[in-house]
């Protein structure tokens, strides 16, 4: 029996690329943030400026430095379904400033979309909304 060694060379090659492949495969996070859209206050006025935040975070992946890049969620804040802030921070409590304009009068639904900052990465929505009422 001849033996081909032009064959066991091929294979040992492709071997070997599929050995060192998942070590070269990006860094993905996933990740669960878990909490409750909130306002610094429930009651605000039209010019008022208020923080916005998550709290009683149960579970969140925060910042993380892997393979040198910064990894973390990108917290949306939306009122009444429309963006009006997004997170100046990349960890805990994911806070961002929001100048109240043009809402009326009444009760508006506060809640949160969350984007990774890596492609790849993905973070389920866990954080419910809550109400913020405008009384003047």
């Amino acid at each position: 029996m001849k033996i081909n060694k032009k064959a066991i060379v091929m294979a040992m090659s492709a071997i070997l690329i599929f050995a060192v492949m998942p070590s070269c495969k990006k860094a993905t996070i996933a990740s669960d943030v878990v909490g409750e859209a909130t306002a610094a206050s429930s009651s605000v006025q039209n010019g008022d400026e208020i923080i916005l935040s998550i709290s009683g975070i149960i579970s969140a992946s925060g910042s993380i430095n892997y393979d040198g890049e910064q990894h973390f969620p990108i917290v949306h804040y939306l009122i009444d379904g429309v963006e009006v802030a997004v997170s100046s921070e990349t960890g805990i409590p994911f806070n961002a400033l929001y100048k109240v304009e043009n809402l009326t009068l009444g009760e508006h639904t506060l809640s949160v979309d969350i984007t990774p900052s890596h492609g790849g990465d993905s973070y389920n929505n866990k954080v419910v909304s809550s109400i913020i009422t405008v009384i003047e």
